[in-house]
């Protein structure tokens, strides 16, 4: 069974002269229970990545521990400054290799390359540890003195000593208010993200925007950061974890939509493929998505035991279909071929010669159409013979222009933060309307189901008529929403000086 760890800490460099001074730091602490836990104790871990050391590049570690306290497999995943996630799996000698929980995992990173040891890292660890009345970690404090061993040719080996807080049930303030005291001590932080880091060096990281960026460069930041979001919620799709899958289809939808706003920057023939295999992986992880939204929307609605237990069936069905179907997505071919096509679109994105122009000259000017095409489809839901659907169009547009002001936020930070919590109020009214919209056509499905059963519908039927009064009631609201939006967004197309 896996165990599942967050990790609050930070590291820092120290010497070997000093390096017991830091476990001193407790002392300083206010309202202290008794004397802080002092331990001594050995570590060896054993570092698994591929040839590229493509796990070290996404932040993620993964290693095999020996020594007297922590015999296990290790996967930590970056969950945030000073914070990881840490997944562990016992050590099982009849298994060879990493375990397949863990691989399979991984295959967003390693692409099926495959998994062999890159390091070897021993340490003699001194840990000073302050307890809670109850006895519980509040925080920790280690001196580490460490020998790395570079395993992937040349054995190279290296010595260096370190220090570490890490956090246990204690305020985030502590790391603060430490930091404090290792600093006066003559302690800094570290300039590597983990011992591996330090060994085999640092991943490569972004190339900061320049000063005066072209149209070029924001467009390439944006595309890089949304990949990076796909490969990082895929873990947590794999491993079912809440919002998981909406953060990996806002990123597939950012992309398809800077291709669609950005169609003059990047050249629109060679990224339609690409588009389109996008379109297919949100469809693939959409429906797990929707099924969980709408449940929730249902939730306190009064309906007798019979018609909840056909509801209830209804979307225990569907979700455990969805969520079978997105783990297959994530586990097949087509889905590693189009994050090979997604690295290729990042290092040589297939640009225009507008990219080359100035961004704030070029892209404030796309941004604007973006706006133009929802009041355009707004129009259109006044005479539209199908209104759900006009107001489909709409809140797709919508979103584009949302995720282009989000592109072009470096430009014009203070302004495109007004314009995008203005833009995220309209979807969220928009997007009422569209859940009224799957809400009846569920609610449809249901009816018919009740009757096949014998069941009275009154009950869907009734929920069927509140939700097309949510509709009726919000179609008029949209237009005079988005004149809001538009005029919060009036700035962002101004001429900058």
């Amino acid at each position: 069974m896996t165990a599942v760890i967050a990790e609050v800490e930070r590291k820092y460099e120290t010497r070997d002269g000093i390096a017991e001074f830091a476990l001193r730091v407790l002392d300083r602490l206010p309202g202290t229970h008794g004397d802080p836990v002092v331990a001594r104790y050995r570590l060896g871990v054993v570092y698994y990545d591929t040839e590229l050391l493509a796990l070290r590049d996404a932040g993620i570690t993964l290693r095999r521990g020996e020594g007297d306290t922590d015999a296990s497999w290790h996967l930590t995943l970056p969950t945030g400054p000073d914070t990881r996630l840490e997944l562990r799996l016992p050590l099982t000698p009849a298994i060879d290799g990493v375990p397949a929980e863990f691989a399979t995992l991984l295959l967003a990173s390693t692409r099926r390359g495959p998994l062999v040891p890159v390091a070897r890292i021993d340490t003699q660890r001194q840990s000073r540890r302050l307890t809670d009345a109850s006895g519980h970690t509040v925080v920790e404090v280690v001196v580490d003195h460490v020998t790395g061993t570079d395993l992937r040719e040349t054995d190279r080996t290296v010595y260096w000593t370190e220090a570490k807080v890490e956090l246990g049930n204690g305020p985030l303030d502590l790391l603060d208010l430490l930091e404090t005291g290792l600093t006066e001590l003559g302690l800094r932080r570290s300039r590597s993200s983990s011992k591996l880091a330090r060994l085999l060096g640092q991943p490569p990281r972004r190339p900061a925007l320049p000063p005066d960026p072209t149209a070029g460069d924001l467009v390439r930041a944006y595309l890089a950061a949304q990949v990076t979001a796909i490969v990082h919620q895929d873990v947590g799709v794999r491993r079912d974890v809440p919002d998981a899958v909406h953060r990996a289809r806002v990123a597939v939808r950012r992309l398809r939509s800077t291709f669609t706003v950005f169609r003059a920057v990047l050249d629109a023939k060679r990224t339609a493929a690409l588009g389109e295999e996008l379109r297919w992986l949100g469809g693939q992880l959409g429906a797990a998505r929707d099924a969980e939204v709408q449940r929730a929307r249902f939730a306190g609605a009064t309906l007798d035991a019979v018609q909840w237990e056909l509801l209830n069936d209804h979307f225990d069905h569907r979700q455990r279909a969805a969520k079978a179907e997105a783990v297959a997505t994530l586990e097949g071919d087509r889905y590693r071929r189009l994050l090979d096509a997604l690295d290729v679109l990042v290092a040589d994105p297939p640009f225009t010669g507008l990219a080359a122009r100035p961004a704030d000259r070029m892209l404030p000017r796309l941004v604007r159409h973006a706006f133009t095409d929802v009041a355009r489809d707004l129009d259109d839901i006044q005479r539209a013979v199908d209104r759900d659907a006009a107001v489909h169009r709409t809140r797709r547009a919508a979103k584009r222009a949302r995720y282009a002001v989000e592109l072009i936020s470096p430009l014009r930070p203070r302004k495109a933060q007004r314009c995008v919590t203005a833009t995220a109020g309209f979807q969220d009214l928009i997007g009422e309307y569209q859940d009224s919209v799957v809400a009846r056509q569920v609610l449809t499905e249901l009816t018919e189901k009740a009757k096949q059963a014998g069941v009275s519908p009154e009950g869907y039927q009734r929920l069927y008529d509140r939700e097309l009064a949510v509709a009726d009631r919000i179609a008029p609201e949209l237009p005079h929403e988005w004149r809001h939006v538009e005029h919060v967004a009036q700035p962002l197309f101004r001429p900058h000086h």
